[in-house]
């Protein structure tokens, strides 16, 4: 149990702070942009959406490795 919430903490920040350099970064052109106040709405849902469907499959496969476990 004690290693479940370890590897949360570390792998939600980590994936929330991947999707964030992942909308900051324009690759078409080079264009970044870190301050995500001056972000389009657009850009800050995607943002959104994406870090949490990121946690949200992070945490399937937590609960699946933890069940196989059991």
């Amino acid at each position: 149990m004690k290693n479940i919430m370890k590897r949360r903490i570390l792998i939600y920040p980590a994936v929330i702070l991947f999707f964030y350099l992942f909308r900051a970064i324009d690759l078409f052109p080079l264009d970044v942009n870190f301050d995500f106040t001056s972000w389009e709405k657009s850009k800050l849902i995607r943002w959104g959406v994406l870090s949490l469907l990121g946690i949200l499959t992070e945490e399937y496969f937590i609960r699946r490795k933890s069940s196989k476990l059991d």
